[in-house]
C-alpha cells in the first residue's frame, strides 16, 4: 500500500517539493536569520555582554520615540485621507461615469505603483527642490520636512487604493441604482444609501492598506524628510549603530545589502494583501 501510495507522486510533485524547499531555504538565510541576528544583538552592548531590554527602555524614553511617532502617525494619516479620497473619486469616475480615454487614464494612475517611494521623493526634488523646474518658475513648496513625504506617500498609495475601490465599485448591484432613478432619488442620496454602503468593506480595506504602506515606508522619509524623524528612519540609524559598534564600517557592506534586500522583499510582501482583497471583493 506504501509503495502504491509513492508511486502516485510525479515529477512535477518533485519540482514542488524543490522549490518549496529553495524557497524555505532562501527565506530562513536571507531574512529570518539576519533578523534573527539582529533580534540577539538587541539585547546585547557593544561589547557583546547581555543587557536586558536595557536599551529597549532606553529608545522608548527618549523624546526622539515620541516625536518619530507622533510624526509617523500624522504623515500615515494624512497621506491616507488624502489618497483614498482621490481615488474613491478617480474609482467613482471610471466606473459609474461614461467619460472617454478611461483606458490610458487607468494606465497612467498606476504608474506609480511601480516606482518606489524614493524615486518619487526624487522626483519631487527635481520639480520642487531649490532649484527645481517648478520652484524656478515661481511655484515654490516647503518639499523638505512633513509636506514633501505625505504628497510622496499619497502619489504611492494611491493606485493601490484605486485598485481596491475600482474592484468594490465593479461590484456594485446595478439593479439598485436603476431604482433608485425609477422613483427620482437624487444623487447625494445614492451615494449616502447605495453608494458607500456597497463599496464599506472595499473603502476599510483600502484605509488600511494605505495606512500600514504610510507607517512602514522608509523611501521617502530618507529623501525629501529633511530633519523630520520617522520610525523607519529611526529604525534605520539604530541597525546602522548597532552594526557599526561591532566594528562593520566598510562602506555599503552587509548592512546595507541585508537591508535593501529586505526593504525590497518588503515591497513584494506588501502588494500580496492588496491582491488578496482585489480577490476577495471580485466573489
Amino acid at each position: 500500500m506504501n509503495v502504491s501510495r509513492f508511486k502516485r507522486y510525479t515529477g512535477e510533485d518533485a519540482v514542488k517539493l524543490v522549490l518549496i524547499l529553495c524557497s524555505l531555504f532562501a527565506f530562513l538565510v536571507f531574512l529570518a536569520g539576519p533578523l534573527f541576528i539582529l533580534f540577539v544583538k538587541a539585547f546585547q552592548d557593544k561589547s557583546g555582554a547581555f543587557v536586558g531590554f536595557t536599551q529597549f527602555a532606553v529608545y522608548l524614553t527618549s523624546p526622539n520615540m515620541l516625536a518619530s511617532l507622533t510624526n509617523t502617525l500624522y504623515i500615515s494619516v494624512i497621506s491616507t485621507i488624502i489618497s483614498v479620497s482621490v481615488a474613491f473619486v478617480f474609482a467613482y469616475v471610471l466606473t459609474r461615469k461614461a467619460i472617454p480615454g478611461k483606458k490610458p487614464l487607468q494606465f497612467i494612475s498606476m504608474l506609480p505603483m511601480f516606482a518606489p517611494t524614493m524615486l518619487l521623493g526624487m522626483s519631487l526634488i527635481y520639480l520642487f527642490g531649490n532649484k527645481g523646474l517648478l520652484t524656478q518658475l515661481g511655484l515654490k513648496i516647503a518639499l523638505y520636512g512633513k509636506v514633501g513625504i505625505i504628497i510622496s506617500e499619497s502619489i504611492y498609495c494611491f493606485p493601490v487604493a484605486l485598485m481596491i475601490l475600482k474592484v468594490a465599485f465593479s461590484a456594485a448591484d446595478n439593479r439598485l441604482y436603476e431604482a433608485a432613478e425609477v422613483m427620482g432619488t437624487g444623487s447625494f442620496r445614492k451615494m449616502v444609501t447605495i453608494t458607500l454602503p456597497g463599496i464599506k468593506y472595499g473603502l476599510i480595506n483600502a484605509v488600511f492598506v494605505c495606512f500600514t504602506y504610510s507607517f512602514t515606508d522608509f523611501g521617502a522619509p530618507s529623501v525629501v524628510g529633511g530633519n523630520v524623524n520617522v520610525l523607519a528612519t529611526d529604525i534605520y540609524k539604530q541597525v546602522g549603530a548597532l552594526s557599526d559598534s561591532s566594528g562593520q564600517k566598510n562602506g555599503y557592506g552587509s548592512r546595507d545589502f541585508l537591508l535593501d534586500g529586505g526593504r525590497a522583499f518588503d515591497r513584494l510582501l506588501r502588494r500580496i494583501p492588496v491582491r488578496i482583497a482585489g480577490n476577495l471583493l471580485a466573489v
